[in-house]
């Protein structure tokens, strides 16, 4: 795929990268300059390039509410402009309440300037992916982040993608209603 140099630019500032276990900052393979963030467990936070984002509860999102809302608040002491609340999809699928009120225990702790986002891992079908997204705006979430390949729920949560791995997948999931994208590097 061709683009031009404004393309590039335009990429640039939706694109970031996803790379749970970085030690360092990694590039992105899809842009040169990836300006929307590189996403981290919150122990990388202070070593990562801003603007870092932190994922509490990666990846499976059953720890205890009070292990998430303590890595999300070290991870905004540190420096994160946002945090990613990892949902359990098994007690999605069987107790909304309790993923609401796990959404509201991290929230109590990530004070603005950052913000708060729902994250879901692995195969979620159209379902819990709805689903999700009615919970997030209940709780007044600024974003939900969703895998590569997961249809988009309409929403009035900001849409992220993570897990692209071209550049035509960056691109369609922002014509799909994505805000930003975050690629995965290719080793991991």
């Amino acid at each position: 795929m061709e683009i031009s140099a404004e393309d590039v630019a335009w990429l640039s500032k939706r694109i970031g990268v996803f790379d749970p276990g970085a030690k360092a900052p990694s590039d992105s393979f899809i842009v040169q300059d990836p300006q929307a963030g590189i996403v981290v467990e919150p122990t990388g936070v202070a070593s990562a390039v801003a603007p870092v984002i932190a994922l509490v509860g990666w990846p499976t999102g059953r720890h205890h509410s009070l292990i998430k809302a303590a890595e999300a608040r070290m991870a905004v002491q540190e420096g994160a402009t946002e945090i990613w609340l990892a949902v359990d999809l098994d007690l999605l699928a069987t107790d909304t309440s309790a993923v609401l009120a796990d959404i509201i225990a991290v929230s109590q702790v990530v004070d603005e300037p950052a913000r708060l986002g729902v994250v879901c891992t692995g195969d979620v079908d159209k379902q819990k992916i709805e689903a999700l997204a009615r919970i997030a705006e209940r709780a007044d979430v600024a974003l939900l982040a969703v895998g590569a390949g997961v249809g988009l729920p309409d929403t009035t949560s900001e849409l992220v993608v993570y897990g692209v791995s071209t550049l035509e997948g960056a691109v369609d999931a922002l014509y799909a209603g994505a805000k930003r994208v975050f690629a995965t590097p290719a080793a991991r």
